[in-house]
C-alpha cells in the first residue's frame, strides 16, 4: 500500500518557508484575477522574477523567462516590468500569503494592472508547482552544460538561433546549480494565451503607463 503524504512538517527552515511564501502569494493573486502574473525562478543569487505573461509571449521564452526584447521598451529605473523577490528579504517577514499579495498590488500597481487576465491553465499548473515548493524543493530554470563532465547547471538564455529548450529542475537542499542536487524535473508551463481584447487592453495600459512615468521622470529636479 502506498504511503500517504501530509502537509505538516514539510517546511523546516527559514529560506524554504519564505520561498514557499512567494509562491503562495502568487497563488493568492491568481485567485483574485491576476492570473497573468508568472514566476521566473532564476538559478543564481536566490531570486525569483515576477512579471506579466505579456512579456513571455516569445516562443523562445517558453512561458517562464522574460522576453529580452521587452526590457528595452520599459522604463527600467522608475518603472521596471518585473519585480524581484529574494526569499530572505524583509517583505516576507511576519506576513501571510494574502498580506503579501495585497502589498504586492499596492507596491507594484503597474505590473499588477498588466496581470489582470484570465489564464486558468497556467494558474492550475502553478498551483501544482507550488505544491512541490511546499515540499521543500526549489525550482530553477536551467540547462545542462555542453561539457559532459560539468557538475553545474547553466542559466537558460534563449535566442532565435540556438532554439534551446530549458528544463525546470526541482532541487534539493544545497547548491542550486549542482547537478547532483537535482531531485526531479517539472513540466514547462503552458504558453501565454492572451486574446485580442485582453491584448489590446494590456498594450494600452503598458503604453499609457510608460508615457506617464516618462513624463513624471522628465519633471524631476
Amino acid at each position: 500500500m502506498e504511503s500517504f503524504q501530509y502537509t505538516s512538517d514539510r517546511i523546516d527552515d527559514d529560506f524554504t518557508r519564505r520561498m514557499a511564501r512567494i509562491f503562495q502569494m502568487v497563488v493568492e493573486l491568481h485567485k483574485i484575477g491576476y492570473q497573468g502574473l508568472r514566476v521566473s525562478p532564476v538559478i543564481h543569487h536566490n531570486r525569483f522574477h515576477l512579471l506579466p505573461s505579456l512579456f513571455m509571449t516569445h516562443p523562445g521564452a517558453h512561458g517562464i523567462v522574460i522576453d529580452q526584447d521587452w526590457v528595452s521598451l520599459s522604463v527600467q529605473k522608475s518603472q521596471p516590468i518585473y519585480a524581484t523577490y529574494y526569499p530572505l528579504d524583509g517583505r516576507l517577514e511576519r506576513k501571510n500569503a494574502r498580506q503579501c499579495a495585497d502589498e504586492f498590488i499596492r507596491q507594484k500597481p503597474f505590473i499588477s494592472q498588466l496581470c489582470m487576465v484570465d489564464d486558468y491553465e497556467y494558474a492550475g499548473w502553478f498551483e501544482s508547482l507550488t505544491g512541490e515548493v511546499e515540499k521543500g524543493l526549489r525550482p530553477v530554470v536551467a540547462t545542462y552544460s555542453s561539457d559532459p563532465n560539468a557538475e553545474n547547471l547553466v542559466q537558460f538564455a534563449y535566442d532565435d538561433e540556438t532554439q534551446i529548450t530549458p528544463n525546470i529542475f526541482l532541487m534539493g537542499r544545497g547548491e542550486e546549480t549542482d547537478v547532483r542536487n537535482i531531485i526531479k524535473t517539472f513540466p514547462l508551463p503552458p504558453l501565454p494565451k492572451i486574446d485580442g481584447t485582453d491584448l489590446k487592453k494590456l498594450m494600452t495600459n503598458f503604453i499609457e503607463g510608460n508615457h506617464l512615468y516618462r513624463n513624471n521622470e522628465s519633471h524631476l529636479p
